[in-house]
């Protein structure tokens, strides 16, 4: 993670675990990321294909013009880079691990920004893992970019994360990276809900 406030939610998220289990969402006190609030974000997982978007902080919308709730976070990917970002969203809440990307938005105007994002699976009262709390941190002077909407994104890295985030899985990114399926993501059994 490049930017301190994305460390911080990781580390605050990190620090709501209960033993092994993702942390409850219930528990989750925004005062503790208040200064990462603008471009946090709450997902809700519908299914594989629909991450709703319960939440999203004020400066994430006022650059791209528009409010995101209820709005499907994979609709922001197009292509391969949406494919590889439904496996990493899917694969955070399958496994309870952080989640994380860099990626560059670019300006109707074809200006370029980079920014990274964090995934933190969260369960509800019975166990669910259905929501995903996360970050969206430019990674330069967001100031730069004002008055210029966010139009196309294109993935440049994406990794799981342990929960001491000093190890990742590269390969991960390789792989998803490629459009191609990685072998632990086989679709068995669809459903609405992920225990």
């Amino acid at each position: 993670m490049k930017h301190p406030k994305t460390r911080h939610l990781f580390d605050y998220w990190r620090s709501q675990w209960d033993g092994d289990r993702a942390p409850l969402r219930q528990k989750i006190d925004p005062q503790h990321f208040r200064a990462c609030l603008g471009y946090t974000f709450i997902l809700q997982r519908i299914d594989a294909d629909h991450h709703i978007f319960r939440l999203a902080g004020t400066g994430l919308c006022a650059h791209y013009g528009r409010e995101f709730r209820d709005h499907n976070f994979l609709t922001l990917w197009a292509g391969k880079d949406r494919r590889a970002m439904k496996a990493l969203v899917e694969q955070a809440v399958l496994s309870s691990q952080a989640a994380y990307a860099t990626f560059s938005a670019e300006t109707v105007d074809r200006q370029l920004c980079p920014f990274e994002t964090v995934l933190l699976p969260l369960r509800n009262a019975e166990g669910r893992r259905d929501r995903v709390l996360g970050v969206w941190q430019c990674l330069v002077d967001i100031r730069d970019f004002r008055g210029h909407r966010f139009v196309n994104h294109t993935l440049k890295s994406v990794f799981m994360l342990t929960n001491d985030a000093l190890s990742v899985k590269p390969v991960v990114a390789d792989s998803l990276l490629s459009g191609k399926a990685p072998p632990y993501l086989k679709l068995v059994h669809s459903s609405s809900e992920v225990a």
